[in-house]
Parts: structure tokens; sequence; C-alpha cells
């Protein structure tokens, strides 16, 4: 089991969505022969709102748990504002 925290990006914490992508996917990769010999799951905050498809960055995020054959689980509003931040994701692997 993964746990995730993706703290939004901001000026101060000189965070972006291109670096967090490039770095998950790096960590996805160095997980790849768990992920293909056995069960996987990834929980957490990721602050991207998945349930809008007008997203760029969610879009993105999504073909990357795609391309790792990662399944969500989540299915309603985990946020205030009526959009879906936090996931499970799992892989059944072998």
């Amino acid at each position: 089991m993964v746990v995730v925290y993706r703290p939004p990006p901001s000026k101060a914490n000189r965070l972006n969505v291109s670096l967090f992508l490039d770095e998950f996917s790096t960590f996805l990769e160095n997980l790849e022969k768990v992920i293909t010999t056995k069960p996987l799951i990834i929980v957490g905050d990721f602050n991207f709102y998945l349930d809008d498809v007008s997203e760029r960055a969610a879009a993105r995020f999504q073909e990357l748990l795609d391309m790792f054959n990662l399944q969500q689980h989540v299915r309603e509003p985990t946020h205030k504002n009526g959009h879906t931040l936090d996931l499970v994701h799992d892989h059944q692997g072998g």
C-alpha cells in the first residue's frame, strides 16, 4: 500500500504539476516489478479534480494511471465543492 499527498502547487513551495507527474511516473516505474507481481493499492489526496474532464492536469494524471493499469475506486465527490480529490487505485499483480 502506498499513501500519497500532493500539496497544491504554489509560489511558496515551488511545486508544479509537471514536477509531480515526472516524479510520480518515476516512482511508478520503480514499483513496476511490484505492480506486475503483487497487488498494489495507492491511496491519497492528489489535489486533481479527476471528475473535471476539462482540467488538463487531471487528464495527464489519469493518463499516467492508465499507463500503469491502475483502477480508480472512488466514484463520488470527496471535496466540499463537489469534486473528487481523494483517490483509491489498485492493480492486481500476476
